[in-house]
This record gives structure tokens, sequence and C-alpha cells, in this order.
């Protein structure tokens, strides 16, 4: 898996949150260092969050958009 391509966002959130854990067990959970991983993996799994709730949306429409080409139907730009 680390070698290859493809699984962003979910195992970036696995690795940044794996890293934060690790932090905290080497250095401390009182340890700034492992504030500042605990944030940072924070900030990146709140971002994966939004890239899957985006791409959810996208998927949408698209399919949306698919199935009204298929009945020969145009497509409204705002549902």
């Amino acid at each position: 898996m680390l070698l290859r391509a493809g699984g962003m966002p979910g195992s970036h959130s696995a690795l940044v949150g794996s890293v934060a854990h690790a932090t905290g067990l080497f250095a401390g959970f009182a340890s700034p260092l492992f504030a500042l991983a605990l944030t940072l993996a924070v900030i990146a799994i709140y971002d994966a969050m939004g890239i899957r709730r985006q791409t959810s949306k996208h998927a949408e429409i698209n399919n949306r958009v698919a199935r009204d080409m298929v009945k020969g139907k145009r497509t409204k730009e705002k549902q």
C-alpha cells in the first residue's frame, strides 16, 4: 500500500492518525510534539471528510444526468 497510488483519502487519514498515536506513545501525550501531530492529523482528516462529501455530491449529479440522458430528458441545472 505504501508503494502504490490510491486509497486517498482513507489511507492518508489512517497514516496521520497512526503517526499522531505513535508520537504520543514515544514522546508522551502531554508533549508539544504530540499536540502538533494531533493538530495535523485533525486537519488532514477534516479535509478528507470534505473531499468525500464533494465526491458524493458529484456522483449524485452525474447519476441524475445519466438517468435523464437514458430517458431522453434534459437535465435541469438546479434541483
